[in-house]
C-alpha cells in the first residue's frame, strides 16, 4: 500500500479537543506522508474553514437533526454517493453521533469502519445507536475512555491513540521577555502577578465555577490574576457563562478575572501565564487542553478524574479530590508562594508532554493502527483470503459475533431445561463464546465443555475447552458427551445448519436433549424489516458477514424431524425491541404475544433413546 486514504467523519458544529485533533491531522500530515487525511463534515464553521487553510479535502454532507428524518436521509445519501465516487482505503467516524449517523452506510459500503470515542460514554440514545454499528476497530485517546466503551462491542480489538501535540502549540515559538510582558499587561496582569489560566469550553463540568470559588479563597492574596479562555457556544453555555459572571462580584474578585472569550491565541495565552488550572467535575477522556500547557511548560492543578490520572504525576502537576473547593485553594496557595517550584514542575511537564505525545509519532501509530485494520478486512472479509490459513474467514466472522448475547437468550434456556430434567450431567455448549450460558444454568449440571473456534480471553481458565470450526462438519469429542448439547446463537453463524444439528445429536446421549436458539425472523420487527428493506432484522448487511443463515420456525422443526429427534417444542424469549426505538416491549405484551414480539427462538428436542 502506498498511500492509505482515510475519511474522517465528524458533526462540525463545535469546536474544543476533539476538532482541534482533526485539525492537527490535517496541519501535520506531512509528518506521516504515507497517510492522506480527508473529511466529511455535516455543517460548515470554523472548523471547516481551519481545514481547508490547511489544504486537505473537505466534503460537506448537509445539516442534520435526528427529529428531521428527512435531514437523516439526506446526509446519508451525500455519504453514500461520496463513498461511490471516492474509494477511501477506511473511515474514521468520530463520537457516537456520528457513529450513530452513518456507521450504517460505511459498513453497507464495504469499506472499513473505525469507530473513535473521544469521550467516556453516559448511556444515552446516541450511544445506543452507534452500539448497533459494529466496527472493525475501536479507538480512544486514553485507557480510561476506551475501558468505557468496551463493553459496546465485546470482541472487537480496541487501541489507545493519546492526541499529537498540536501544530499550533508546536509552531508557536517562545515568547520573548517583552512580548510575554506585553500580553500580561493588556489583560490586566501587574508586574509580579501569578497568572493562573483556564482555557476550555464554558461548561459546567469543566469546573471553572470551582476554580472561582478556590480563588474567593484567596482573595487576602494581591499576586494573582484568573484568565478564563473560552467563549459560549450554545444556549445553556451562554447561561452558564453568565452565572459565572455573576459569581465572581458574589465572591469580590472580578477586577482580579478576566473573561477572554473564544480565541484563537491560546498557546500564547499559556506561555504568558504561570499555571494552568481546571475544576473537572466529570472524567476527561484525554485532556487536550493539559497537554497543551504541559508542552507549553505551565504545571497543572485538575481533578483527579478520568485520563489526566494516567499521566499526570506529582512531578508536573497536583490532582485533587473532585469539587474539594478547600483542596483546589491549597494547590493554588502552593504554588503563588513558591516561584521556584513552579518553574521546575513546568520543565518537567514539558519533557513528559513531548514523551508521551510527539506528534510524528503519534501520526504514524494511527496510520498502523488503520493499516492493518484495512489489511485485515481486505484479506479476511474479500476475496484475498487465499494468502491466510482457511481458518482465517471463520475465525473473523466469530470475532464479529463477540461471543455474547443477550441476558433474555440465556433466561429462556435455563428456565425450559429446569422444566424437562433433573439437575446433573454435563452440558457441551457448542458455540460457547465467551462462556455467558454456563452462570445461567451451572445449578442444573455437574460438568461444561466450550467449544468455539475462539477462545475469548474472558473465557475462564478451569473449564474444558476445545477449539474447533463448526462449519467443518466434525466436534472432536467422543459420542454420547453430552446430557444437553446447546448451541445459543451459533447455527445463524454456520453454512450448513443440518449437518450442525446432527453433529450435536452425535454429541448427545439417548435420552438426552438438542437445543438450539436463533433470531425469530418472525417477530413483528423482523417482518417490518423484511417489507421496508428485503432483509430480516438480524441479517441485514450491517449483521454480515456474521449472520449468514436465516431460520424460521418451520425449518428448525423440520430439520429436528428429518434429523430423528423427538419431543420437539420451541419457546421464545419473551424480549423484544419495538421497531424504530431503542426500546423493548413491557413484559407482558411479549407474554401475550411471544411469537410476535420476541427477538430470539429456542428449539428443544430429544434424542431418542433411553438416558441412561
Amino acid at each position: 500500500m502506498n498511500s492509505l486514504r482515510v475519511l474522517h467523519i465528524n458533526p462540525g458544529n463545535l469546536y474544543g479537543g476533539v476538532e482541534t485533533f482533526l485539525v492537527t491531522l490535517a496541519q501535520c500530515r506531512d509528518l506521516c506522508p504515507e497517510m492522506v487525511p480527508e473529511f466529511a463534515l455535516c455543517v460548515p464553521g470554523r472548523l471547516e474553514d481551519e481545514l481547508r487553510q490547511a489544504g486537505v479535502a473537505v466534503h460537506r454532507l448537509g445539516a442534520v437533526r435526528f427529529s428531521r428524518p428527512w435531514t437523516v436521509f439526506r446526509a446519508r445519501r451525500a455519504l453514500r454517493r461520496l463513498l461511490h465516487r471516492d474509494h477511501f482505503d477506511v473511515v474514521v467516524c468520530h463520537q457516537p453521533w456520528t457513529q450513530a449517523l452513518f456507521g450504517g452506510e460505511v459498513r453497507k459500503s464495504g469499506t472499513p469502519y473505525v469507530a473513535y470515542f473521544h469521550g467516556p460514554q453516559s448511556g444515552g440514545w446516541p450511544e445506543y445507536l452507534a452500539r448497533r454499528r459494529r466496527p472493525q476497530l475501536i479507538v480512544a485517546p486514553s485507557l480510561y475512555c476506551l475501558n468505557s466503551v468496551r463493553s459496546f462491542f465485546p470482541g472487537v480489538s480496541g487501541e489507545v491513540l493519546h492526541y499529537p501535540l498540536p501544530s499550533q502549540v508546536t509552531d508557536t515559538a517562545e515568547l520573548s521577555a517583552e512580548d510575554r510582558l506585553a500580553i500580561r499587561t493588556r489583560l490586566g496582569a501587574r508586574a509580579g502577578d501569578v497568572v493562573i489560566l483556564q482555557a476550555s469550553r464554558i461548561e459546567r463540568w469543566k469546573g471553572p465555577d470551582l476554580v472561582l470559588r478556590a480563588l474567593g479563597h484567596l482573595k487576602d492574596r494581591p499576586n494573582w490574576r484568573f484568565w478564563l479562555a473560552g467563549g459560549a457556544q450554545r444556549s445553556q453555555e451562554l447561561s452558564y457563562f453568565n452565572e459565572l459572571k455573576r459569581l465572581t462580584v458574589a465572591l469580590d474578585i472580578e477586577d482580579r478575572v478576566e473573561f477572554l472569550g473564544q480565541r484563537t491565541d491560546v498557546p500564547q495565552l499559556m506561555r504568558a501565564s504561570d499555571l494552568y488550572c481546571q475544576g473537572n467535575r466529570g472524567p476527561e477522556s484525554f485532556g487536550l487542553s493539559f497537554l497543551e500547557a504541559s508542552y507549553c511548560g505551565l504545571p497543572v492543578v485538575t481533578s483527579n478524574l478520568g485520563a489526566p490520572s494516567e499521566w499526570i504525576d506529582p512531578s508536573a502537576g497536583i490532582l485533587v479530590a473532585p469539587e474539594n473547593v478547600e483542596d483546589f485553594a491549597q494547590a493554588l496557595r502552593g504554588f503563588l508562594t513558591d516561584a521556584t517550584r513552579r518553574k521546575a514542575m513546568g520543565a518537567r511537564a514539558k519533557d513528559k508532554a513531548i514523551e508521551l505525545c510527539n506528534s510524528q509519532k503519534q501520526l504514524h501509530q494511527l496510520f498502523q493502527m488503520l493499516a492493518r485494520t484495512t489489511m485485515h478486512y481486505s484479506t479476511a472479509l474479500r476475496a484475498d483470503a487465499m494468502f491466510l490459513p482457511p481458518a482465517w474467514d471463520v475465525e473473523v466472522r466469530a470475532r464479529l459475533s463477540a461471543g455474547t448475547s443477550t441476558a433474555s437468550v440465556y433466561t429462556m434456556v435455563s428456565s425450559v431445561l429446569r422444566l424437562v430434567r433433573r439437575p446433573g450431567g454435563t452440558l457441551v455448549d457448542v458455540g460457547c463464546g465467551a462462556g455467558q450460558l454456563w452462570p445461567a444454568v451451572q445449578s442444573q449440571f455437574s460438568s461444561y465443555v466450550g467449544c468455539d473456534v475462539v477462545k475469548y480471553g474472558n473465557y475462564p481458565e478451569v473449564w474444558d475447552f476445545v477449539k474447533v470450526d463448526l462449519d467443518s462438519g466434525r466436534i472432536p469429542l467422543p459420542d454420547g458427551t453430552a446430557d444437553v448439547a446447546a448451541a445459543v446463537e451459533t447455527i445463524e453463524h454456520l453454512e450448513n445448519p443440518r449437518a450442525f444439528i446432527r453433529e450435536l445429536i452425535r454429541l448427545t446421549k439417548p435420552g438426552g436433549w438438542v437445543l438450539v436458539t436463533t433470531p425469530n425472523n418472525l417477530s413483528l420487527l423482523s417482518k417490518l424489516t423484511l417489507v421496508l428493506k428485503n432483509q430480516f432484522s438480524a441479517f441485514q448487511d450491517s449483521c454480515y458477514p456474521a449472520h449468514i443463515t436465516a431460520l424460521v420456525e418451520t425449518d428448525l422443526k423440520r430439520i429436528a424431524r428429518e434429523c430423528g429427534l423427538t419431543d420437539l417444542r420451541t419457546d421464545f424469549s419473551g424480549c423484544g425491541r419495538v421497531p424504530g426505538t431503542p426500546w423493548h416491549y413491557p413484559g407482558w405484551a411479549s407474554w401475550l404475544f411471544p411469537r410476535a414480539l420476541s427477538d430470539n427462538i429456542m428449539l428443544l428436542a430429544q434424542k431418542p433413546g433411553v438416558a441412561r
